[in-house]
């Protein structure tokens, strides 16, 4: 499997009035609302066991906007009425993050979920647990998000609102929200999340490869290639009988391009010009 490496940045956009300016920073000051911790501690356990309905509606549609140098779509958070900022939809990662700013708007919550290192392609770093209320399309939600480290913003962007629904450890962004599926729409830049299936007797739906044998905690959206066909530089080679092992293709929305594992190329019929 390969590492992907996401190719972003976040810090030099300033967004005022939901347009991007070459400035610095992903960041809007609006006005101070407050949460209190004691009313998040009462009512938060009880949203994650599902014995409070979620108070979104069943079916929610999010305007995207696209960001040219990262070269992808981005939905808007607001916390606590606040702080907004702009959050690359990423297929490739399970949780919500924030900018450091965040943290000035937010609650710890080292007690319940202790800081952790996370990857986000080859860079680690620290990720601080924070939780607040927040607004996303004029609706209101308190949700857990991730701060990380300032390495890991650097070199990635690290300003995600990731869509995979499930993680061993923490609370996934889809999950609180209290979604089950979604639709990723380029073509009118828009996000619909919804809590019953979108694809049913669609004749155009794929089945997802199950990443479990491959470690643990690998809940990746991930597709087995039917045909692979290999551009030489000098001549086209269909490989798709003649490899070792499948061919699995993750899919990441918050990466451009398409990234190869080395060990991939080693195990190609034949040699690849560099």
């Amino acid at each position: 499997m390969s590492t992907l490496r996401r190719e972003l940045s976040f810090s030099s956009y300033k967004y005022q009035d939901d347009k991007p300016q070459h400035i610095d920073y992903s960041v809007r000051q609006i006005s101070s609302l407050i949460v209190t911790r004691s009313q998040f501690w009462n009512l938060y356990p009880l949203v994650q066991a599902g014995l409070i309905p979620s108070s979104l509606p069943p079916t929610l549609e999010i305007p995207l906007i696209f960001l040219p140098t990262a070269g992808c779509l981005a939905m808007s958070i607001v916390l606590r009425d606040s702080f907004r900022f702009y959050a690359v939809i990423d297929t490739g990662s399970p949780f919500l993050t924030a900018p450091e700013g965040a943290t000035e708007f937010s609650h710890s919550l080292a007690r319940m979920y202790p800081a952790t290192e996370e990857q986000y392609g080859e860079s680690k770093g620290e990720m601080l647990w924070r939780h607040c209320r927040t607004r996303i399309r004029g609706l209101e939600t308190p949700l857990v998000f991730g701060v990380p480290q300032n390495n890991v913003l650097e070199e990635t962007g690290g300003i995600f609102a990731g869509m995979i629904l499930q993680d061993d450890s923490r609370p996934t962004f889809l999950k609180q929200l209290g979604y089950s599926s979604f639709v990723l729409d380029y073509a009118t830049r828009h996000l619909q999340l919804s809590r019953q299936s979108l694809l049913l007797n669609d004749l155009n739906a794929m089945i997802m490869y199950d990443l479990a044998p491959f470690g643990p905690n690998l809940h990746h959206y991930a597709l087995e290639c039917q045909a692979v066909t290999l551009y030489t530089g000098k001549e086209k080679i269909d490989i798709s009988n003649r490899l070792s092992r499948p061919v699995v293709v993750v899919i990441d929305s918050g990466l451009t391009g398409c990234v190869f594992s080395d060990s991939w190329k080693e195990d190609l019929p034949c040699k690849v010009e560099e």
